[in-house]
């Protein structure tokens, strides 16, 4: 299966659950293509260069809790440091992975689909691009890289489209909104506990770590019955 995760922000927590039951039942394997947008970029990374999802759990807990404090790291130096950090030096071969990026200049609005990666630091980049709202993850409206400006992967399109990918959304919009072909918390109907007004503010405001482990279960919950359903 080939996935594509959606902008999340703090809320990747759900992402990691998706991915955690998809790889559990032999859904998402190492031949899997992967593919993201902002904080579904870091999560599509991580699987892509065989980065155990545990180790993704730990440092969005440890960025939650820095953004809660009087941290003077920027939330953009949190996102650089966990691939610099984690992920390993040599990347994979082939890298199965494409990160959504919005360009602002000199093309302003064209989403790219970055899937060539010269190193670990060219892909912290280019994952840090992709998670670029502007004047949160810095102070700046764009990010410049390569000559290009560049801002949230999500901007014109919440998930990636990519051909033959399921899509990853964590928020339950309505059906006219949604994709088929979709893990979301649609699927989970009433038992799924947070409104859509608590997921944008727990996607830019980090929950406590209850909140986490809870968004990681039901990631795996939707992904169970979307398996189900297929």
């Amino acid at each position: 299966m080939n996935v594509s995760f959606g902008g999340s922000g703090f809320l990747l927590a759900f992402h990691v659950g998706v991915a955690k039951h998809l790889q559990r039942v032999g859904r998402l394997t190492q031949q899997s293509c992967v593919a993201g947008a902002s904080g579904g970029a870091l999560v599509a990374a991580a699987i892509a260069c065989k980065v155990p999802l545990v180790q993704v759990e730990e440092r969005l807990r440890l960025s939650a809790q820095a953004m809660k404090s009087s941290s003077e790291k920027s939330l953009r130096d949190h996102v650089f440091g966990h691939v610099m950090t984690v992920f390993p030096d040599d990347l994979p071969s082939p890298l199965r992975l494409i990160v959504a990026t919005t360009e602002v200049w000199p093309n302003p609005g064209r989403i790219v689909h970055h899937s060539h990666f010269q190193s670990k630091e060219d892909l912290a980049n280019i994952v840090v691009a992709s998670c670029h709202i502007p004047f949160y993850l810095t102070t700046n409206f764009a990010l410049r890289y390569q000559d290009t400006w560049y801002i949230d992967g999500c901007v014109r399109s919440l998930v990636p489209k990519v051909p033959n990918h399921v899509g990853v959304n964590v928020f339950p919009l309505p059906e006219f909104l949604s994709s088929p072909n979709t893990i979301s918390p649609n699927l989970l109907g009433a038992a799924f506990p947070f409104k859509l007004a608590q997921l944008v503010e727990y996607s830019l405001v980090p929950p406590g770590d209850e909140t986490l482990n809870e968004l990681v279960h039901w990631g795996e919950e939707a992904a169970k019955v979307y398996l189900k359903q297929q």
